[in-house]
């Protein structure tokens, strides 16, 4: 495109110069931009598959058929992020290990969920799923240590700890990787 007839080609701001301006604290080409709209959209539909299924089969049983392909899959992640982690050393793959070892913490985050919905399922019925469930979703967590711990399965609260340490850790990991890069 030209600009009259002098053959120049015009710049980005003369051709934004009439839209307003929206800012919106970062960059729109950014990788963090990138990264929120894909965990966006991968969230929107986990929350629509899982609707659906909760919908047709129930939470219990849904929970259980989804940690049956999930606990493996989570397995195999495990073993990749400690394979890959050494290489982070290069400062050429950190962003890149960094943002797997995000992903993997969404792995871990599913398998935790399911987890702690069937234990609340299997102690309190659909009574603990339901309390769990109120507290927006993330409360399955407290509820299943809460019902374990009560009925004195130590294990199963160990498991639950262990789970919720990976899972955080796993995602603080990935972040510290990612910002190290993006500091300097």
């Amino acid at each position: 495109m030209t600009h009259g007839n002098a053959g120049i080609t015009p710049r980005k701001d003369e051709m934004l110069a009439g839209l307003p301006r929206v800012d919106l604290g970062v960059e729109v080409g950014s990788i963090r931009t990138k990264f929120v709209k894909v965990g966006v959209a991968l969230g929107a539909a986990g929350l629509i598959f899982f609707m659906a299924g909760a919908r047709l089969f129930g939470l219990p049983a849904l929970s259980a058929r989804v940690l049956q392909f999930a606990n493996p899959v989570a397995e195999v992640t495990f073993v990749v992020d400690l394979v890959m982690l050494p290489l982070a050393l290069s400062k050429k793959l950190r962003i890149s290990v960094g943002f797997a070892i995000r992903v993997s913490a969404f792995v871990f985050g599913i398998v935790l969920w399911m987890f702690s919905a069937i234990v609340c399922f299997v102690f309190w019925r659909y009574l603990g799923v339901f309390l769990g469930l109120i507290c927006l979703g993330v409360g399955v967590l407290p509820v299943a240590f809460l019902a374990a711990a009560l009925h004195s399965q130590w294990v199963l609260v160990a498991a639950l700890g262990v789970e919720a340490i990976l899972t955080l850790g796993a995602w603080a990991i990935g972040s510290a990787l990612v910002e190290s890069v993006r500091l300097g």
